[in-house]
């Protein structure tokens, strides 16, 4: 998560996912990998959430005859606020550290119409400022608000567009510059219900389409893609939307431009390759299973296929490493690890024009650069700081001019260094570690300082293009840091710090005012220092599988998305 600390204000994105999309626990995975799409892309994120698919009709059904409308407005609402609550369950278990909001944080008021289905809402922008700039992720419930009185007022059916819209304004007011996309179980907008079995024609997609120019919407909210009463609004605001599925790369956009159609295409899955089945292979493999990122693993080439692998398909699993290209895969990932092995995958790969995604830090480290002069394209956000965006924030701000890099890229180290400053014993601390998944049985690498060496010499290539001399690695001493660590108002870091042609690795006691000091637990956290002065910070989980996992994941998204977008590239535009 990304935080510039001397620029105006950052871009922002409210997702508002819908009930359609909402359904089971596959798509709070969904839904946390489009948030990570966006954090990636150095954006504040505000989701937007309705009720699970069906909640509202069964909370409808389960409403007295006899109810009161602010006895039933209150009922109502509870399906959004279940939906809140699971997504950010969801996302703090990803690392992220995601916060709900209830609409009275925002100022969100609604007036006039009845208590269901009100006529008018604004927000409150000096309430919403305080909140919208205190976390760089916000869960807030759509369709629910408050009355006047403080009683909860809804927005209608469809309501959570609206709310999005109102909150996309408010950013836009605050000076942030903003997108709003909603999250649909459609890839658009279509001049005509494409599923509509009665039309003796193809609808057409739009590829964006001007506000008068839209189609008629059915006045009946529960059958329009945008409830009207939202869309008024956001005309009345000259507020762009996007409409789109999940991870899409090609929306339609709705606002003030020419409105052109584009041809809906089919997006085939991805094929995957993987090389590996450890820990993170398995994890890998299970969540594309299960889960419909549009990526779908053929082949899983392993050293032993008798081991039990009860999350991975018998059937993909392979010995013979041939059969990873004869599978006609679009990508490999390669996560066996180590450098022989995995650099001859990986170049043969390549050689052959397939996309390559990989967490071998050593790899990169070491052949990165040779790697990317290859034809197939190279991804390895996953070598460094694990779900982190360190990598892609880099990327992004080279062109202003890099001259420091400063962090804890460990997550292992910091670990058992966060519990040595809080008392635990050393020997104890690094069995904790082990117990918790954070490590392998032979630490080594962690400990002696080479991971946090190896990812810092990636993010210095991807910052200047070339290769930085390391010129000092000192080891974490479990003994000497517990000795060390008893300084008042200090703790002990793994601090890795490149400047100028050099990269350096070395335990440091840092004071409370250091950015480094609070960093509790399996936390990342780089500091990127720009030639003007200006500090970017990005920060989270680090160490463990799942992070590894879902960075992967994200790679592979981007190729689809990327394979998409070309496609796009060739169609044909067509004015109304």
């Amino acid at each position: 998560m990304s935080r510039p600390q001397k620029s105006s204000r950052p871009g922002a994105v409210v997702l508002k996912i819908g009930g359609s999309v909402l359904d089971d626990r596959s798509s709070l995975r969904l839904a946390v990998q489009e948030v990570e799409r966006e954090l990636r892309a150095g954006r504040r994120v505000a989701v937007v959430v309705s009720a699970f698919l069906g909640r509202t009709n069964e909370l409808q059904e389960s409403l007295p005859r006899a109810v009161t409308p602010t006895d039933a407005a209150e009922t109502l609402a509870t399906g959004e606020f279940e939906a809140v609550r699971a997504l950010t369950r969801a996302l703090q278990a990803s690392g992220l550290r995601a916060r709900d909001l209830h609409p009275t944080q925002l100022g969100l008021i609604a007036r006039g119409g009845s208590v269901l289905d009100s006529e008018s809402a604004r927000i409150d922008l000096e309430r919403a400022g305080q909140v919208l700039d205190s976390s760089r992720v916000l869960v807030i419930p759509g369709y629910v608000a408050s009355g006047a009185n403080g009683w909860t007022r809804l927005l209608g059916r469809g309501g959570s567009d609206w709310s999005a819209f109102l909150l996309a304004d408010a950013y836009r007011r605050l000076g942030h510059d903003v997108r709003c996309r909603l999250i649909k179980d459609v890839d658009g907008l279509y001049e005509a219900d494409p599923h509509d079995g009665r039309l003796d024609f193809a609808p057409r997609r739009f590829g964006r389409v001007r506000f008068e120019d839209l189609p008629h919407l059915d006045t009946d909210p529960s059958k329009s893609i945008v409830q009207p009463k939202a869309l008024a609004f956001a005309r009345a605001r000259g507020l762009e939307i996007e409409i789109a599925t999940w991870n899409q790369s090609d929306p339609t956009v709705v606002g003030t431009e020419d409105t052109v159609f584009r041809a809906a295409t089919t997006r085939p899955p991805l094929r995957v390759a993987v090389l590996g089945c450890g820990a993170v292979g398995r994890e890998l493999v299970r969540q594309c299973v299960e889960t419909d990122f549009g990526i779908e693993p053929v082949v899983v080439a392993v050293r032993d296929s008798t081991k039990s692998r009860p999350d991975v398909p018998h059937e993909l699993l392979t010995t013979d490493l041939d059969q990873l290209f004869a599978a006609q895969p679009d990508v490999l990932v390669e996560v066996a690890g180590g450098l022989t092995d995995a650099r001859i995958a990986v170049e043969s790969a390549l050689g052959r024009g397939l996309d390559v995604v990989t967490a071998n830090k050593a790899l990169i480290a070491e052949h990165g650069g040779s790697l990317t002069e290859l034809s197939g394209r190279l991804r390895c956000g996953a070598a460094v700081g694990g779900g982190v965006p360190m990598l892609e924030t880099v990327r992004r701000l080279r062109g202003h001019g890099i001259r420091r890099l400063r962090g804890v890229l460990n997550g292992t180290s910091n670990f058992v260094l966060d519990r040595i400053g809080r008392g635990l014993d050393p020997a104890k601390a690094l069995a904790e570690a082990r117990a918790e998944g954070l490590c392998e049985a032979n630490p080594s690498l962690d400990l002696d300082g080479t991971d946090a060496a190896q990812k810092l010499r990636i993010l210095v290539r991807e910052a200047t293009g070339e290769n930085a001399e390391t010129r000092q690695i000192e080891a974490l001493d479990p003994q000497s840091a517990s000795a060390r660590s008893n300084g008042k108002g200090r703790a002990i870091r793994q601090v890795a710090e490149w400047q100028g042609r050099e990269l350096r690795v070395r335990l440091e006691s840092v004071p409370e005012s250091d950015p480094l000091y609070r960093l509790p637990s399996t936390q990342n956290r780089l500091l990127i220092e720009l030639q003007d002065g200006t500090v970017t910070t990005v920060d989270g989980e680090g160490a463990g599988p799942e992070p590894t996992v879902r960075a992967l994941v994200q790679d592979l998204c981007e190729l689809r998305r990327e394979a998409r977008q070309h496609s796009s590239g060739a169609r044909t535009e067509l004015a109304r």
